[in-house]
């Protein structure tokens, strides 16, 4: 199965923003929690989402 380059880029861009398609099966209040808990998470320069920044993102 080949790949055009183009259209992986493209896949990897959208699959990389905030609500991308990983996030599809959430409701979208859950996707706008976790989208704060990854500014949250930049905020503090961390490269992961922990459960203290889903804590953040709820409030």
């Amino acid at each position: 199965m080949r790949y055009n380059k183009e259209d992986l880029i493209e896949w990897i861009i959208r699959e990389r923003q905030p609500g991308g398609q990983m996030f599809e099966r959430f409701t979208e209040r859950a996707r706008k929690v976790i989208v704060q808990a990854q500014e949250e998470a930049r905020k503090l320069n961390q490269n992961y989402i922990g459960t203290e920044h889903l804590l953040l993102g709820l409030i």
